[in-house]
């Protein structure tokens, strides 16, 4: 192995025994109330469910913008990401608010997500829509025809 010996001792002197032995001693007396934890845990959970909803539309903000736009923070990002943003944190917070079995709920909770952005949220789509992968179109909904 090119010359290398992989069998290095080290030796560590009782001054660095000692340092290290504080420094687990202060480690140790460290704690994060529960409380915090579960606020943290909460607020990680929303920005990750909010990404991935958005990922879906293929809309890409990083989870630290997310994070920001709901502490009420600018950013640097797209119009439009940012309006897409609101709208799902809007939503995420009053989920509440929905009962995903009533019909009504899903159409005002598709009308917050869609706010700004189609002339016909709120309502079923009267018009065809496409799913793209980056700039690919991979699959075209047809137009709805009501007879």
């Amino acid at each position: 192995m090119n010359g290398l010996n992989l069998n290095i001792k080290y030796n560590i002197s009782t001054e660095m025994e000692e340092s290290i032995k504080r420094i687990e001693t202060k480690l140790n007396k460290l704690s994060v109330p529960t409380s915090v934890k579960k606020k943290n845990l909460l607020l990680k959970t929303k920005v990750r469910s909010v990404a991935s909803s958005l990922a879906i539309e293929n809309i890409s903000v990083s989870e630290t913008n997310i994070e920001e736009i709901d502490k009420g923070n600018k950013v640097i990002e797209d119009e439009n990401n940012v309006l897409s943003v609101k709208n799902a944190l809007y939503l995420y917070n009053h989920i509440e608010d929905f009962n995903y079995l009533k019909e009504e709920d899903l159409i005002k909770a598709h009308m917050i997500l869609m706010k700004y952005f189609e002339d016909d949220n709120g309502g079923y789509r009267k018009h065809g829509e496409d799913i793209k992968k980056g700039n690919k179109l991979i699959y075209v909904a047809p137009d709805l025809v009501i007879v």
